[in-house]
């Protein structure tokens, strides 16, 4: 089955000039980046990397957690005298680049206030409020099949029974379903909800329809699950943090500050056996750079994270028999 890794933000330029040369090496193929239409510079720069060959397509987000977290007014600035003004606009918006688009992300309504603890009640309007955004926004899209329905970890699976056996005026069921578990969670206790949710829409009258991780980090996770399109920022948030994903040692790190805790946080070079650093120096070769740029700058973590990832991900594609039916992790 096909599976869409998104990688989530923009790209520097130092990030496009060495992806784009390894693109030309044959040491990379393009990839599908999420963007939020409140980054509408940032959409530009993505479709401008469209034209140089490095994405294949977008995943427009809503920028729901936006103005969950902020608030409608300081996200609209005054552009929109209404929450429904903003979604037209975001419609108009994304259809004009319609061609460039995978996924439209639909304005859903994130349970509860925000950092509030939330109640029963906040999940039931949750789940309501954004069906109903996304009824509107279906029939005034371009490619209906392209907006996702965001169902939030915690909303009842009864309201995703709903959701799931709708129809409609054609007798279409919904075509595209957003997961988004919630980010409070570790990643253990993602993966047994990911584990009732697919289990839940296999029994479905509709098993096979594309599904969506938002912001979905475990590389070894991945695999367990049917997903179609899932999107992380982790290969930006390690680069950020003095580290790099490798398909041999995992996540390492080039951090040489002196007061890291545990040999994982050591700078690998340093800690690792001659012929580790050599095979590790040879592969950071391999995508053009020098031990002394990867330690140093940003951007050549980054390429070489995602071009690590683009091939850890697709050397590993979903298999039922990669889903693990262990008592200690999966006693539902």
């Amino acid at each position: 089955m096909e599976q869409r890794y998104i990688y989530s933000g923009s790209l520097t330029n130092a990030m496009v000039d060495g992806l784009v040369r390894l693109k030309e090496e044959g040491k990379f193929h393009p990839i599908d980046v999420l963007v939020s239409q409140l980054d509408r510079s940032g959409v530009s720069q993505m479709i401008e990397n469209i034209e140089k060959g490095i994405v294949r397509s977008l995943f427009i987000d809503s920028g729901a957690y936006s103005v969950h977290s902020q608030g409608f007014e300081k996200v609209s600035k005054g552009r929109f005298s209404t929450f429904n003004d903003m979604v037209d606009e975001y419609i108009e918006y994304v259809n004009s680049i319609d061609d460039k688009i995978i996924a439209v992300a639909q304005f859903d309504h994130i349970p509860g206030v925000f950092k509030q603890p939330k109640k029963p009640e906040d999940y039931e309007e949750s789940v309501q409020l954004s069906w109903e955004n996304y009824e509107y926004m279906l029939p005034k899209l371009k490619s209906p099949e392209k907006l996702l329905f965001v169902f939030h970890q915690g909303e009842r699976f009864e309201q995703l029974s709903k959701i799931l056996e709708w129809r409609d005026s054609n007798g279409k069921p919904i075509q595209y379903l957003g997961i988004s578990p919630s980010n409070d969670r570790s990643v253990s206790d993602k993966d047994v909800y990911l584990k009732e949710v697919y289990d839940f829409i296999e029994k479905s009258s509709v098993p096979n329809v594309h599904t969506h991780l938002f912001g979905y980090t475990s590389m070894s996770g991945l695999p367990k699950f049917p997903w179609f399109s899932a999107d992380s920022t982790s290969h930006r948030l390690r680069a950020a943090y003095n580290k790099c994903f490798t398909n041999k040692w995992g996540v390492i790190s080039f951090s040489q500050t002196r007061d890291t805790r545990t040999k994982a946080d050591q700078y690998f070079p340093a800690v690792c056996d001659k012929s580790t650093l050599q095979e590790l120096n040879d592969l950071i070769a391999y995508y053009g750079y020098t031990l002394e740029q990867v330690t140093n700058e940003s951007s050549a973590r980054t390429v070489i994270d995602m071009c690590e990832t683009q091939k850890y991900v697709d050397s590993h594609p979903y298999a039922r028999s990669n889903m693990i039916r262990s008592r200690k992790l999966f006693q539902l």
